[in-house]
């Protein structure tokens, strides 16, 4: 097995973060104020895992303290993160009052083609959430790449946190826009369905007309 690339400060959130995504954090418990403050002494950069019932997923993604937003009398900060690299936990290590990790880094492995697949990603996105006033940022993505593309999707869909990991895993980028579009596919499928639903139910059984 390979040496870890590097030892890490953990941040077990039930959220999956993205490289370029941004997060914003509150931090308020002690021991990740301590880890906090070592950090913004270092590089800005720990890692950030999603935690579950099962405990931490083994792959994440580094967060990069770009702004501290507030700092609290009791210790408490706000702060604004964006993700940088995705990571494979090799060993956790228990010593520190907050979790730590040796990792090793990884990229896609390949820069995928994107073109179409892309652009329906795109189209169904726009149609499934960017009708709802306030609910997501809106899409700019035209020339980017299927890796910039397809984590930009998945980070900022409502798709279940079991299927963001699944992505994030993932080091196809083209694989990952497969996958988006037949979830995205489905998820419209089943906007169109309640919709119809719910028009019935106003019409009492009726669908009124257009």
């Amino acid at each position: 097995m390979p040496e870890p690339d590097a030892t890490l400060p953990l941040f077990p959130l039930n959220v999956v973060l993205y490289p370029r995504a941004p997060l914003p954090l509150h931090i308020f418990e002690d021991r990740y104020k301590k880890m906090v403050a070592a950090v913004l002494d270092g590089e800005g950069v720990f890692g950030m895992v999603c935690a579950g019932k099962d405990g931490v997923a083994r792959v994440g993604c580094t967060a990069k303290i770009v702004k501290v937003i507030r700092r609290y009398d009791d210790g408490r900060m706000d702060i604004l993160t964006v993700g940088m690299r995705r990571f494979r936990i090799a060993r956790l290590l228990t010593d520190e009052a907050y979790l730590q990790a040796q990792v090793s880094f990884f990229g896609d492995d390949a820069a995928g083609s994107g073109g179409k697949l892309v652009q329906r990603c795109m189209a169904l996105y726009r149609e499934i959430y960017e009708t709802t006033p306030g609910n997501l940022p809106k899409a700019d993505l035209e020339g980017s790449s299927a890796t910039v593309a397809s984590f930009y999707f998945a980070y900022f869909s409502d798709l279940s946190l079991v299927r963001k990991q699944q992505f994030l895993e993932l080091t196809d980028p083209n694989a990952r826009l497969r996958e988006l579009r037949k979830a995205f596919e489905r998820r419209l499928r089943e906007h169109k369905e309640s919709g119809r639903r719910a028009r019935l139910v106003e019409g009492n059984g009726h669908i009124p007309p257009q």
